[in-house]
């Protein structure tokens, strides 16, 4: 438990039971789950667990809080915009009840995109169940500077460009995305959390 100003960081994996939290939780910001692609495909479990079981367990957490002292929390669970899938290379445009089109089941993505759908429908079923407070927001591909930075395509890139090296691309698919800058996504993340409607998921 890391205690700084009104801030108190909490380090828990959150696929195991959180069972030493003390503390009155105000918000959880739920983006436990790595989204590079050879950790997708290599460990797929370590994707899968955080979005489903995590999201559980954060759930859990919040309706305990809820029914020993009355105090609310709100859940951010920070879902992807993969869940949409895209079959094409062409440039689409969805709307947040647009879930219907996904990748194939055997698809090396699948459990990065599917298990974040599933913590979609974890979040909506333990809200209609038990009266959580929870929100869902689906950023596009976040990039800014970080200390961690992920192996992804998108990092790759942007490291060759500024060494002056070729960009090699190994997709044949010419897949194309959004970007959104990580301070935009964390102003998006934090008015989720104060405005958002209980329940809805948000671009």
């Amino acid at each position: 438990l890391v205690i700084k100003n009104n801030i108190k960081f909490i380090e828990h994996d959150i696929s195991l039971p959180i069972n030493n939290i003390r503390v009155n939780l105000d918000y959880i910001f739920h983006a436990a789950s790595p989204q590079e692609n050879i950790i997708i495909e290599k460990n797929p479990l370590s994707v899968i667990k955080p979005n489903t079981v995590g999201t559980l367990n954060c759930l859990n957490l919040l309706s305990k809080q809820k029914n020993m002292n009355k105090s609310k929390a709100r859940l951010i669970f920070i879902s992807s915009i993969t869940i949409y899938g895209n079959k094409s290379n062409k440039d689409i445009r969805v709307l947040e009840n647009e879930t219907a089109l996904t990748n194939n089941i055997d698809s090396p993505k699948s459990p990065y995109s599917e298990s974040k759908r599933m913590g979609e429908v974890i979040i909506k079923s333990f809200i209609k169940e038990n009266n959580v407070d929870a929100v869902i927001c689906r950023p596009s591909t976040v990039y800014g500077n970080t200390t961690y930075k992920t192996k992804n395509a998108f990092n790759e890139f942007i490291s060759k460009a500024i060494k002056k090296k070729n960009i090699i691309v190994k997709n044949n698919d010419n897949p194309r995305r959004d970007n959104i800058y990580i301070t935009d996504t964390i102003s998006g993340l934090l008015i989720a959390a104060c405005k958002g409607k209980k329940g809805e998921a948000y671009n």
